[in-house]
């Protein structure tokens, strides 16, 4: 971000395209973002200013990515060879861990991670706080996505507060920020932290409404969504799908490349949410058509986001075949969910995803094949805290084992299962959000066994 030019001056050319480049990414303009930065770019190329033009790029690259992940990807190769030339060696640095980072966003390459820890590393040596908020941000989406939740909860954290307190003007138009708080939200819904993520959901729901920001306060309500869906509140995450505008909620597809607004992703995300809770409720053929639609965007709209959102999608869809019936569709699903997820580093997807396939082979009294699947499921959580997989692969495990004879493997696993929902249940905010969730047919299934057995 710019900063605001000296007393008695008056700003450059290269100030007030920073300045105004800067209001409208904020404001999610990304039509007249993308011009001005790409003017200022220019500019800074023309006067032989790298390192302006370096940043230009980078910035750039942000609200492209919402549209369009190659011509951000290519923005950003551009940068980092740019980058090459840049005499200090601290922004050299940081220019290079910004392109690592947008990178993961759009790809989740094992590698960039790698590269921006190695760049990171050398920014901390700088010992400047107001330079590392922002890295801080991106290293708690990292740990995200490497399922290291508690880290990532620490990182985002500190760097909201470092940007809140010394920022030169409203947080709310620094990116690094915005985009720290949805890190934040995503990562207490992993951790099991739910009444902490809807508190942290609504204060970010107020800022960007305060700011007039409708575009991200709805992606901030769909995460409130996000947090029913889990505490298996299915008519809430209707209620705030269908209070959303006409062009999200619509399952049609749209004509690509071009959505102007909303974003790919969020309508996407609508769409998830949407089939996911119909799935629940019963109401299959409505729930095929929104998930359907949510796949067509996935493939034809390489954008921001699409390969985290592709993991959840593959697993409702395996969700809806199998409470459909129909083995054969389950097991494909299933299979592709599984190949997706051991792709990426994201523990609790795999899980999930193993956990998926033991109760596709159960259906198909394929036991040898649960119980290699639920072997790897347990075997994927070892080390990481993943408190959304956990109940589930156990409550199967307990199916499982309870099935085959195994009585006390069977009570061990149910044991555990009951410890990991409680504690789900127990960070709801509300009593009437914790009897919902804990009267869920799966969830109450496992309370009965577990009273039964007692």
């Amino acid at each position: 971000m710019s900063k605001l030019p000296e007393a008695g001056r008056a700003p450059s050319k290269i100030e007030i395209l920073e300045k105004l480049a800067t209001i409208y990414t904020a404001l999610v303009d990304d039509i007249h973002a993308i011009e001005t930065y790409e003017a200022l770019a220019v500019r800074a190329a023309r006067d032989g200013l790298i390192d302006v033009e370096v940043r230009a790029l980078i910035d750039l690259a942000y609200p492209l990515a919402w549209t369009s992940s190659q011509r951000s990807l290519e923005v950003l190769e551009r940068a980092v060879r740019l980058s090459a030339r840049q005499e200090n060696p601290l922004l050299r640095t940081r220019a290079r861990a910004n392109c690592f980072a947008l990178r993961l966003w759009q790809e989740g390459n094992y590698q960039d991670a790698v590269d921006f820890q190695n760049a990171f590393a050398k920014i901390v040596i700088a010992n400047d706080r107001r330079i590392l908020a922002p890295y801080l941000a991106d290293r708690g989406f990292i740990s995200w996505i490497s399922s290291d939740y508690r880290e990532a909860r620490r990182s985002l954290i500190e760097s909201n507060f470092i940007l809140f307190e010394t920022v030169e003007e409203s947080p709310y138009l620094n990116a690094a920020y915005v985009r720290g708080r949805f890190s934040l939200t995503w990562t207490l819904v992993f951790l099991g932290e739910w009444g902490e993520a809807l508190r942290e959901i609504e204060d970010a729901i107020a800022m960007f409404d305060k700011n007039a920001n409708f575009q991200w306060g709805q992606g901030m309500r769909l995460h409130r969504a996000w947090v029913s869906l889990h505490a298996m509140d299915f008519a809430g995450v209707l209620a705030i799908c269908n209070s959303t505008p006409p062009l999200i909620r619509d399952p049609a597809p749209h004509p690509a490349p071009d959505y102007p607004t909303p974003y790919p992703a969020v309508i996407l995300m609508c769409l998830l949410l949407t089939g996911s809770a119909e799935t629940a409720l019963g109401n299959y053929e409505s729930a095929l058509e929104h998930l359907l639609a949510a796949r067509a965007i996935m493939d034809r709209s390489a954008v921001i986001f699409v390969w985290i959102w592709r993991m959840p999608l593959e697993s409702a869809l395996t969700e809806l075949w199998l409470a459909k019936g129909d083995i054969v569709q389950a097991r494909l699903q299933a299979e592709r969910f599984l190949a997706i997820t051991l792709a990426k580093a994201e523990r609790t997807w795999q899980v999930l995803a193993w956990e998926m396939n033991a109760r596709v082979a159960m259906a198909a009294h394929d036991l040898t094949r649960a119980q290699d699947c639920i072997a790897k499921g347990l075997s994927a959580m070892e080390g990481f805290e993943v408190p959304l997989a956990a109940w589930r692969v156990h409550a199967t495990a307990f199916e499982l084992y309870q099935h085959s004879g195994d009585r006390d493997s069977a009570e061990r696993h149910l044991a555990h299962s009951r410890e990991a929902f409680m504690k789900l249940a127990n960070s709801l905010p509300t009593e009437e959000l914790r009897q919902t969730y804990l009267s869920a047919p799966v969830v109450r299934k496992i309370l009965v066994r577990v009273n039964y057995s007692r």
